[in-house]
């Protein structure tokens, strides 16, 4: 089950940096052993992998910017 999902996020990643990462990381889950069954890992673990890579590291200035807007 993980293993569908992860391959349909994976497929959503296009364009930039994260067509990049998706491509980084399928080439990751094929080097783990040559000729072996595709380690893709968790639905969890990837997840934990999207957020600490793209995850906003300004979130509290762009929401204090967003409130002086107003």
């Amino acid at each position: 089950m993980d293993h569908d999902k992860i391959l349909f996020v994976i497929a959503l990643l296009e364009g930039g940096l994260a067509d990049q990462w998706a491509e980084n990381f399928m080439e990751d889950a094929e080097d783990v052993d040559k000729g072996a069954k595709l380690d893709l890992g968790t639905f969890q673990q990837l997840m934990e992998s999207l957020e600490e890579t793209f995850r906003d590291t300004n979130k509290k200035t762009r929401a204090q910017q967003k409130l002086w807007q107003y």
